[in-house]
């Protein structure tokens, strides 16, 4: 389903998009796209509410986005607000049982309205009800003015507004729900920080943003998922070591790079390069490199713990890098990371042979399809990319054809087409439609003016700032134009003291009246032929390919490999099988587990072989790319002890 409406008082063009992908109804929607399209322009996607969550009546759904605003405006976030289509019945005035209009849990500040019961309650104005009385609740629980003395328990040691359930209504039309958890409120939260570019600079730390929508969408991004100072940040993000020379680098995909030195009070210690990419939720460790002279050994770890607490506080799912430093391909393993099935493959074998002297054994090749997004290499990732977008192009393309059409765009621009040619020469239209009013009126061969100069006293103009096509033609009269048209056909002087005559005025408004109905009539029929036989703008095709992208990156990598693995673009993995046994040279009894270990498809494999006392000495200066997956139990263990994250929990 695709609909025009406004969002913070700007017109927008909002399309629910399913599997596929394709247009759905709203409740049936995995993705949102929402596209603005007024001058400034812009494109955003949100995430639909989980199907529990979704009012089953289209007019709660629609009616969401008014009171999500409606929350913010008193400082709570989407997460906060819930819709349940669920029925709840509870006691009520008189000991009726009565639906469930809203349900407030204290310790949380998290509101769950209940639109199906408001409706069935309030039939004629449940729209206005709900908001109302989702108004008094954030009022109430947001401002710290919740007072148990006004609003005593009931029986079941919940809290209402009426100050006791058993009395009903109490006079506040919120009977039957409007109840909260029996937990005391929550001491308030922190209140977001909103930052300005000037900040930036005032905390010493460099903007590469472009103006503009990117920038606009910055300091979006920063209010709502930061919401601290940019020092603040910083801070945080490194885990609370010195920084400077700290510089912020943001791309038209909402991706920011960030990067700078660290330092022990004057004395520089290190350099960072990290990358936020906000819309696939994942971190990417770019550069970090900590120099000789840092008295504190645990810097790596500090910074690390940072990073890894920030991207989890944005709603990251994972970090990725590339080991290809130094000590990267044993310290990354070291810290939980997992290298990807492709790389792993690798790195096994260079392990092989520096276990078995250079390999002396004969080998075979067998292959291996990838079981998740992470098992797959970036080559191989982007050719999956490129396969479904080639392949999907059409579906895409289509979509945004008819969206031109159903937005009301190819009316406009037919319009426009129209007025823009009225202007250089009269059409066939115009002409028929003067001369049907000339027959229809009976306007008889002595009126002084002929349908070609009464078209030269138009003046058409088209102007549709709402862009759906829906605007009429403005006709307008140069009787200036008409009296030369009079004065140039006739020799006779005017004399003097008597007034000059003006020809125009034959023009009455009732026929200018008449007139202007004919071509506005004949203008509109005129735009419609042309939009049905207009050829889309090239601009379409741009626009598809950059909804592919979009739509794309939105996806997470469960479903990217869903897509790869229904359209047949998962890659066949090459494995390289030993055939024979390979004799191991000196390396003591822990060879021949390490070997064990090496000749495992498992990733995983490597943590033992970090873990070994010959870890060191196979996997330095390995290159291989990998994954600290935040949802993965083994992995975050794994982090977490090496940070000392487990050790503080236990002193806890």
């Amino acid at each position: 389903m695709i609909q025009t409406t406004t969002m913070n008082g700007r017109p927008v063009e909002v399309a629910y998009i399913g599997p596929g992908p394709r247009v759905v109804a709203p409740e049936d929607a995995i993705l949102i796209k929402v596209r603005y399209i007024d001058e400034v322009g812009g494109v955003i996607f949100l995430n639909p509410a989980p199907v529990d969550d979704q009012p089953v009546q289209k007019a709660f759904y629609l009616m969401r986005s008014e009171a999500l605003a409606l929350a913010k405006k008193h400082g709570f976030t989407a997460e906060q607000i819930r819709f349940s289509p669920k029925l709840e019945w509870v006691p009520g005035a008189r000991g009726q049982m009565e639906l469930r209009k809203l349900r407030i849990d204290l310790r949380t500040k998290i509101i769950t309205v209940f639109p199906e019961a408001i409706e069935a309650n309030r039939p004629k104005d449940y729209k206005q009800h709900t908001l109302d009385t989702l108004e008094l609740a954030l009022k109430f629980i947001g401002n710290g003015q919740w007072d148990e003395e006004e609003h005593p328990r009931d029986s079941d040691g919940k809290f209402t507004f009426a100050g006791n359930s058993d009395a009903g209504d109490a006079g506040d039309g919120f009977a039957g729900g409007l109840v909260a958890t029996e937990e005391p409120p929550a001491p308030a939260v922190k209140e977001k920080v909103k930052v300005k570019p000037a900040d930036f600079a005032r905390d010493k730390i460099r903007l590469g943003v472009p103006l503009g929508s990117v920038q606009e969408r910055f300091i979006q991004t920063w209010d709502d998922k930061i919401g601290t100072t940019p020092a603040d940040f910083i801070n945080n993000f490194l885990g609370g070591i010195k920084a400077g020379e700290v510089t912020i680098t943001v791309d038209e995909k909402n991706s920011w790079t960030v990067n700078g030195n660290l330092y022990e009070g004057d004395k520089r210690i290190g350099d960072f390069t990290r990358v936020l990419h906000f819309n696939e939720k994942r971190g990417y460790s770019s550069f970090f490199k900590v120099l000789s002279n840092a008295r504190n050994s645990d810097v790596g770890k500090q910074v690390l713990a940072g990073n890894v607490e920030m991207y989890q506080k944005l709603g990251f799912t994972k970090v990725t890098t590339n080991a290809n430093l130094d000590v990267g391909g044993y310290a990354w393993a070291k810290y939980g990371y997992v290298p990807t099935q492709e790389t792993w493959n690798s790195v096994r074998l260079n392990i092989l042979t520096a276990l078995g002297g250079g390999g002396s054994g004969r080998s075979s090749t067998s292959t291996y399809t990838p079981e998740n997004w992470d098992e797959i290499g970036e080559y191989d990732q982007q050719r999956i990319y490129d396969r479904w977008k080639n392949d999907n192009y059409s579906e895409f393309y289509d979509s945004e054809v008819q969206n031109w059409h159903d937005s009301g765009e190819s009316m406009r621009d037919a319009k426009m087409e129209v007025a823009s040619n009225f202007e250089d020469d009269h059409d066939e239209w115009a002409v028929d439609a003067l001369q049907e009013w000339r027959e229809e009126y009976e306007i008889n061969d002595k009126f002084p003016f002929s349908n070609t100069q009464i078209l030269d006293a138009i003046e058409l103009s088209y102007d549709d700032q709402d862009c759906e096509g829906t605007a009429d033609a403005e006709i307008s009269f140069d009787d200036s134009v008409l009296d030369d048209f009079v004065k140039a056909d006739s020799n006779q002087p005017t004399l003097p003291g008597i007034e000059e005559p003006m020809p125009h005025k034959l023009l009455t408004d009732e026929m200018r009246s008449e007139i202007e109905s004919k071509l506005v009539a004949a203008f509109e029929n005129e735009a419609e032929s042309r939009r049905d036989n207009q050829s889309p703008p090239d601009w379409l095709s741009e626009r598809a390919h950059e909804y592919q992208e979009e739509y794309w990156d939105q996806l997470d990598d469960e479903e990217k490999f869903r897509i790869a693995d229904r359209g047949g673009y998962l890659p066949e993995i090459e494995i390289e099988n030993e055939d024979e046994d390979i004799e191991p040279v000196d390396g003591g009894d822990d060879t021949d587990i390490l070997m064990r270990l090496a000749q495992s498809r498992d990733p995983k494999s490597i943590w033992a072989i970090a873990d070994s006392e010959r870890g060191k000495e196979l996997l330095l200066g390995s290159d291989w790319n990998g994954v600290l997956n935040f949802n993965d139990k083994e992995s975050m263990d794994r982090f977490n002890a090496y940070v000392g994250k487990s050790k503080k929990k236990k002193a806890a």
